[in-house]
């Protein structure tokens, strides 16, 4: 088995995001409407040997607005009645539609059309969904 995670820690001082990730899901940065994939190296905790695992730090300054968006595969893995798969493509466009939405309403409207497009199919992987915004230069919602 495996594990994967996401560690941040913002600076509030210089509203700087610090993160590292073992992971396959590319965390997303909302800013201005507009969808971008964090970058990142490293593997899956667990997957290789201990002498094998690098996880790189990266960083970037966050600015008011912005949203991160955390998730696993199993929002992408939802399965329609024809067999079509949500993929990321359509949470990205999610994202991108629906810029002036709050976080809560958001997450809402995500899990919605996730259950729209399984439709009766049985839901058989987990889906956390974590979305942070920067709300004023020097607070955010997390």
């Amino acid at each position: 088995m495996f594990v994967t995670f996401f560690y941040g820690v913002v600076e509030v001082a210089s509203r700087r995001l610090n993160y590292s990730l073992a992971g396959r899901d590319y965390p997303m940065l909302i800013r201005n409407g507009k969808v971008r994939m964090l970058s990142w190296e490293g593997a899956l905790l667990g997957y290789l040997g201990s002498k094998q695992l690098c996880l790189s730090e990266e960083s970037f300054e966050l600015k008011s607005g912005d949203r991160l968006v955390l998730y696993i595969d199993g929002l992408m893995d939802v399965t329609s009645l024809d067999r079509r798969r949500f993929e990321l493509e359509g949470l990205v466009e999610l994202l991108e539609n629906f810029p002036d939405l709050s976080v809560e309403v958001l997450g809402h409207e995500i899990f919605n059309t996730l259950a729209e497009c399984r439709g009766m199919n049985e839901q058989y992987d987990d889906m956390p969904l974590l979305i942070a915004e920067v709300l004023t230069p020097h607070h955010t919602n997390l």
